[in-house]
């Protein structure tokens, strides 16, 4: 099973998130999509995508949030254009660590709301004028019905400057 979930920030450039339902003896495939709804091209787009787990309250919203590590040079992707009205996706997996796949206790308190898992980072990109921008995302697994919701923290974008930001 596949869902989708869109964070709309920003106009030109909506993220969002698609997985595999998580089952015991398998890592969480999910993909980050970053669509160029614009009519010019997004250049040098970068994304730097992490994930943390905390614990919660069965059925209860988000108690504790993760700590939101920054993205350091190695964790952002090389740079992509995306053409107008196209999707790029950045695919990966999340796992218990070191590749090792859930084991089904871990599927329950993840069904259940007890482990949570979060899926936030950054989009950066210029603009056909060379003005740099940037997005910043968060999803959290699961909601109240099992499947991903936005964060109540870590979104955001760029205040457009005037003069832009070139990029170097």
């Amino acid at each position: 099973t596949t869902e989708i979930y869109t964070l709309s920030l920003h106009d030109a450039l909506p993220i969002y998130i698609t997985s595999d339902e998580p089952q015991a003896g398998k890592t969480l495939g999910l993909g980050m999509h970053i669509r160029n709804t614009g009519r010019t091209f997004a250049s040098d787009v970068q994304s730097c995508t992490k994930d943390a787990f905390t614990s919660g309250s069965a059925g209860q919203q988000p108690g504790i949030l993760p700590a939101f590590v920054e993205c350091t040079q190695k964790d952002w992707t090389s740079p992509r254009l995306i053409a107008p009205e196209s999707t790029w996706t950045d695919s990966g997996f999340i796992d218990t660590g070191g590749g090792v796949a859930f084991n089904q206790s871990q599927i329950d308190l993840l069904k259940d709301g007890r482990i949570l898992i979060w899926q936030y980072g950054t989009v950066r990109y210029s603009d056909v004028f060379g003005c740099r921008h940037w997005t910043q995302y968060c999803f959290v697994y699961p909601t109240g019905d099992n499947h991903w919701g936005l964060c109540s923290t870590h979104n955001g974008i760029d205040k457009e400057k005037q003069p832009c930001e070139k990029a170097n």
